[in-house]
């Protein structure tokens, strides 16, 4: 299960979220957000804001370990110019405690690039190699119709084609098995989906 999906930076210093999608709220958190005086949209946006600065730290920590300057990471990133194809995405894992900063245990899964951050935020017992596998679906689709490794104002312009394309990826905050033919289904109906929305 996928709790939330979120794009955010990855320039040193403090990372900004582009954009969160989530798919269901946990039972705690509708009880805490029914309670007089809580704000579900700020303790949510807290807890994308404490994922986004974790992925953040452990890939700036990565690249100064690998020697990679960030002129280097920015030029990799945004040499793919088109839509076919993908930048050299580093992968990474993170477990959540319980209570930090969800009421129950979960694990990011990333992948990161130049400027940019994908991370899917999951049930800590889910399928961690089809969570990547979804993951990189996801970011391969988000370059194909946005550009967004070398426009990444898009991501910012057009929230509702992202929110499409998640949303289609990850139904309800399921993980598919993604076969060849599957991807191929799925490629038809976001492809008729977003020409539909131009």
């Amino acid at each position: 299960m996928v709790h939330a999906f979120i794009i955010h930076t990855l320039l040193p210093g403090s990372s900004n979220v582009l954009h969160w999608s989530t798919f269901r709220q946990e039972p705690q958190l509708i009880h805490e957000a029914r309670e007089p005086g809580t704000d579900w949209h700020t303790v949510r946006k807290a807890q994308v804001d404490y994922v986004a600065e974790k992925v953040h730290a452990e890939y700036q920590f990565r690249r100064t370990v690998s020697g990679l300057s960030l002129d280097e990471d920015l030029s990799r990133a945004s040499s793919v110019d088109t839509g076919l194809g993908l930048p050299d995405l580093e992968c990474g894992l993170i477990r959540m405690a319980e209570h930090a900063p969800f009421p129950t245990e979960k694990v990011v899964i990333w992948y990161g690039a130049g400027t940019l951050a994908f991370c899917l935020v999951c049930h800590k017992n889910e399928n961690r190699l089809l969570a990547e596998g979804n993951l990189k679906h996801v970011i391969r689709y988000l370059q194909e119709y946005l550009l967004v490794f070398s426009q990444p104002s898009e991501i910012l312009q057009k929230v509702d084609r992202i929110i499409q394309i998640v949303h289609h990826l990850i139904p309800d905050g399921q993980l598919i098995f993604m076969n060849h033919r599957v991807i191929r289904q799925l490629e038809k109906e976001l492809d008729l989906m977003m020409k539909q929305g131009e």
